[in-house]
């Protein structure tokens, strides 16, 4: 088999390989593969166009002829169904296309395989006279001529289904869009000129083909300048999954490609297409690019719009786990802060009303921990506040007992162990609706002991959930000690009494037997 290389046939054959890595990369992505599949079917039409162009031998350059049709009409069916699925139509209308979309080109390649037989696909072959490769003129049929008019009714029905969508997609998006357009405009061009003259015009030269290179060389610009079926696909989901969350993504570089809607209503003017992160500004000395530099989630309080937000960052990588870019995550956080800002200053005012009550106090959250110590319970305990508030695991009762163990307040909470009320069973406890009380002896707090009354509380949330417990203590050793000195003095008294009342009984008996005794005397 002789082949005679000819430029056209090295254009013809760069392209091929060119085009054949671009889509076999961007298969291997598996975003958006009806464009890959596209470009691999242009690849098999240049190649062939490549081997049609050199061989010598007739017959062959007809057989890749026939092969180049497989390309050709495989071209417009991919660039359809791409323009759905870059549209965001629905998969499953997508796969019903799918299915009748080839009938018409299975029917016209048929035409073209058995040409020799009816002369529908081509209805004369001839060679060139003088042309050093033996190139050949191919009269159109109505194989051809079927071949065109669906191949252009597919090629205008995909474009103005992506012009719709262009208005509704962002600026880079729209970039990536135009890029592929110009890629495959001049193709489409060059074929609708060679088709507008007579076969003999050209000298058997398709002149298709040679703008496959331009194809190329806008596919390589769309998928490593703008990251077309990376970065975008990546995280279209995300951006539209939350859109109560701002979304901004960015390339390697830094630079903004994409974002929604609540993203422009948090940032405001600041966020446009293109722009660099270094040059969005959330405080006078802080921009979006130093978050993206320490890799961690802040909350920022955009003093100049009176917002706070919850920035996350996320990275973006490819099936191969290479790093194409980042989602910026914004979450308004405003309420939670003014609310949260709220309960500080209500903390505060309650952490100061009480720390001059004369009665000690402390307060412990749900996870038994220390929340509140007031003066009177330094005092009484002679435990700091700063060295207490936080601890858990019954820290509180050590002042107490000289041992961890449940205090009053512990029994409180409705998850409370058997085992704690067990202490408290030969205690005389109170319940007063939700408080409880309790009078008991100390005997750690101060040498010879000291009586307390002991109350504990419920505070409830929204829900009716004991979020807090609070103990207030008060020393009534004092008033303990007068009862029981009064009890004693009673006691005193009621037996002097009864001495007393004895004695009464015995002078009333004792003057009825003198009585009896003077009577006795007289008779």
């Amino acid at each position: 088999m002789i082949y005679v290389i000819t430029p056209l046939s090295l254009i013809l054959l760069v392209n091929s390989i060119l085009l054949a890595i671009l889509g076999f990369y961007l298969l291997r992505q598996k975003r958006y593969y009806f464009f890959p599949l596209l470009l691999l079917a242009t690849a098999l039409w240049a190649l062939a166009g490549f081997m049609e162009n050199g061989l010598l031998d007739i017959a062959a350059k007809v057989l890749w002829s026939k092969i180049s049709c497989i390309g050709v009409l495989a071209v417009t069916p991919f660039w359809f169904l791409f323009s759905l699925q870059y549209s965001q139509v629905k998969n499953s209308f997508i796969k019903r296309v799918n299915y009748f979309i080839w009938i018409m080109p299975l029917i016209i390649l048929t035409l073209a395989f058995t040409n020799e037989y009816h002369n529908l696909f081509w209805s004369k072959i001839e060679p060139v006279s003088g042309a050093i490769n033996n190139a050949l003129v191919y009269s159109r049929g109505l194989g051809v001529y079927m071949s065109l008019v669906y191949s252009y009714t597919l090629i205008v029905t995909g474009i103005v289904i992506l012009v719709i969508y262009a208005f509704k997609i962002s600026r880079i998006q729209r970039l990536q869009l135009l890029t592929l357009f110009l890629g495959l405009l001049l193709p489409w061009i060059f074929n609708f000129i060679y088709f507008s003259y007579s076969p003999d015009f050209f000298q058997g030269i398709d002149i298709t083909p040679i703008a496959f290179v331009v194809t190329g060389v806008f596919a390589a610009l769309s998928i490593f300048k703008y990251k077309f079926s990376a970065i975008i696909p990546a995280a279209k989901d995300l951006v539209y999954s939350n859109l109560e969350i701002g979304v901004v993504l960015v390339n390697n570089e830094n630079i903004v490609v994409d974002f929604n809607s609540t993203a422009k209503r948090l940032l405001e003017n600041d966020l446009i297409d293109g722009v660099a992160l270094a040059k969005i500004n959330l405080t006078p000395k802080l921009t979006l690019e130093n978050i993206i530099g320490k890799n961690e989630n802040q909350v920022i309080n955009l003093i100049s719009k009176n917002k706070w937000i919850d920035i996350h960052v996320n990275s973006l990588n490819d099936k191969l786990g290479h790093l194409i870019g980042r989602a910026i995550l914004f979450y308004d956080v405003t309420v939670q802060k003014n609310v949260e800002q709220k309960l500080q200053e209500s903390n505060k005012f309650f952490s100061d009303l009480t720390d001059f009550l004369p009665d000690p106090i402390y307060v412990i959250n749900a996870e038994r921990k220390v929340v509140f110590w007031n003066k009177a319970m330094e005092n009484l305990t002679k435990v700091k506040s700063k060295d207490i508030v936080g601890k858990g695991d019954h820290e509180y009762s050590f002042p107490f007992y000289g041992k961890r163990r449940p205090m009053l307040v512990d029994l409180i909470f409705d998850d409370t162990d058997k085992a704690d009320w067990e202490l408290y069973k030969n205690e005389k406890i109170e319940k007063i609706g939700d408080l409880i009380s309790l009078k008991a002896f100390n005997k750690v707090l101060r040498e010879g002991g000291i009586y307390l009354w002991i109350l504990a509380l419920p505070v409830f949330d929204s829900n009716g959930k004991v979020i807090y417990a609070i103990e207030s203590i008060r020393d009534i050793n004092d008033a303990h000690r007068n009862e029981e000195e009064l009890k004693n003095k009673l006691e005193e008294l009621s037996a002097m009494n009864k001495v007393m009342v004895n004695r009464e009984l015995k002078m009333i008996k004792l003057k009825e037997e003198l009585d009896i005794l003077k009577k006795n005397i007289v008779k």
